[in-house]
């Protein structure tokens, strides 16, 4: 959705938070870039949050 506001966290197998950052989502910066190479192999769950929806997703780390 263009013009929100969202946080982007990535989230461990044990819940601890590994990546976090938010956005105003815009034409020009709808793309966030996760470090993936300092991560250790594993699953990971990405939620997407903004002020009227979320979004979560498995995300495999090999």
């Amino acid at each position: 959705m263009i013009g929100y506001n969202y946080n982007v966290t990535l989230l461990d197998v044990q819940g601890r938070v590994v990546f976090q950052e938010g956005m105003q989502a815009d034409a020009s910066n709808a793309e966030i870039v996760i470090p993936v190479s300092e991560l250790s192999r594993g699953v990971y769950t990405l939620n997407i949050t903004s002020k009227d929806a979320s979004h979560s997703e498995k995300i495999f780390i090999e």
